[in-house]
């Protein structure tokens, strides 16, 4: 045999046989544990026009993505101030927004429900989060975020409605209708697919309410306006939490639920609280939180006054137990379909965090901690770097989403 048909041999045995189908290499961002970038443009902040595919379609500061029951990906485009879609095809377009910042379509008296508006002409302000019905894939629940409104968004029939909260910004309405309540910065949204009941964080009333089956609106956990850190242990609603506030702030305070459990970011305190939502206790699920001291706020007529300051942000704990590690401004959290592990979006820390739920141990899933990026598509998530993520998802098959924020893209991790 000479040389040249020995090496051509020998491509053929490794490719599956001369004689038999060739075996097909599996693609680097379908290998386990590989980070790709899904969707957005690196390091691009921009908006693409309607039909671009996904990796050609820039957006600007992604904070998160959902799935519909069909496994449809819907994402808020936050400073593009869209609702967009994509497609079977990868094929990107917007279903709601036109991208200029305001409150409804321009010289509506209003979208309140069950009077609603077109969505495709509608405006919003920092669309933050949002997450579909379990009952009805072709409706979206949306936290408006400088809109101060939960919008309800049916997708078939291109139309919004106003659900909760009046535009302004302070607290108020529990036990009335959630269309007269005040919340302030709405950040994130999650069902409890036992009973249909939509729970949201209202982020700078550092509270977690839920919308009631008769229209009406109630907290459930924290105590409004007064940030700090108490209550594990005890009821829910006697715990104080800490979200960002002011204009300024950023979204975070975002939370999921599984299996009854409400998990939120407590982002300020630098941990993850969990809300048994039967009992109605909470506890501190991952983070070590330090107090940082005192800051001064200021209330409603320009008094100063003081709170508490939040946890002492850091990096520390891979390895050993969760309760025991430090975060760093920590945004998100999911937790895969089966249970088994959390993901925390350890957002100033640069870097996606990951718990085993049975052992409690915590390690780094994506990125490398401290060091701010753009780098490693197609190759192990732990080695890559990533930017400041707000948000991280997971799919119905458990792959992972991290909206890479300051890289202005979402990436996926394949996981097994």
């Amino acid at each position: 045999m000479n040389h040249r048909i020995l090496a051509l041999a020998l491509v053929a045995a490794a490719c599956g046989g001369a004689e038999g189908e060739p075996k097909e290499k599996v693609p680097a961002c379908e290998q386990p544990g590989n980070i790709c970038t899904w969707s957005g443009v690196p390091e691009t902040a921009m908006f693409a026009g309607e039909g671009e595919h996904r990796l050609d379609a820039p957006m600007y500061l992604p904070q998160g993505v959902a799935f519909g029951s069909d496994g449809t990906p819907y994402f808020p485009d936050f400073n593009n101030h869209r609702i967009r879609e994509v497609k079977e095809d990868g094929i990107v377009y917007t279903v709601s927004g036109t991208g200029m910042l305001g409150d409804g379509p321009i010289g509506s008296s209003g979208c309140f429900a069950p009077t609603p508006c077109d969505s495709l002409n509608s405006a919003w302000n920092h669309p933050t989060d949002l997450v579909v019905d379990p009952s009805d894939p072709n409706i979206l629940w949306v936290s408006a975020w400088h809109n101060s409104r939960i919008i309800r968004l049916d997708i078939s029939t291109n139309t919004l409605e106003w659900v909760a909260g009046t535009g302004g910004r302070q607290f108020g309405g529990d036990g009335g209708p959630a269309s007269e309540a005040i919340l302030d910065l709405p950040s994130s949204l999650a069902f409890d697919d036992r009973t249909g009941e939509l729970y949201f964080t209202d982020q700078a009333n550092h509270i977690i309410r839920r919308l009631n089956a008769d229209g009406s609106i109630e907290t459930i956990a924290g105590q409004p306006r007064a940030p700090g850190f108490s209550g594990d242990g005890g009821p829910a609603i006697d715990a104080h939490f800490h979200g960002h506030t002011d204009q300024k702030a950023d979204p975070g305070s975002k939370m999921v639920i599984h299996d009854g459990i409400l998990y939120m970011a407590d982002t300020v305190n630098g941990v993850i609280r969990a809300l048994d939502l039967d009992a109605g206790t909470i506890s501190t699920v991952a983070g070590k939180y330090t107090s940082a001291g005192e800051m001064e706020l200021m209330d409603e007529d320009g008094y100063p006054y003081m709170v508490d300051a939040g946890s002492v942000p850091g990096y520390s704990g891979d390895g050993g137990p969760a309760l025991e590690a430090v975060f760093n401004t920590p945004r998100d959290v999911a937790i895969s379909p089966d249970g088994s592990t959390m993901y925390i979006a350890d957002t100033k820390n640069s870097c996606i965090r990951s718990v085993d739920m049975a052992s409690g141990i915590i390690d780094t899933f994506a990125g490398k901690c401290g060091e701010p990026g753009f780098a490693g598509d197609k190759g192990p998530a732990s080695e890559a770097l990533v930017n400041e993520p707000f948000g991280v998802s997971v799919d119905p098959d458990g792959h992972v989403y991290i909206a890479d924020s300051l890289n202005q893209v979402i990436r996926r991790v394949v996981v097994e």
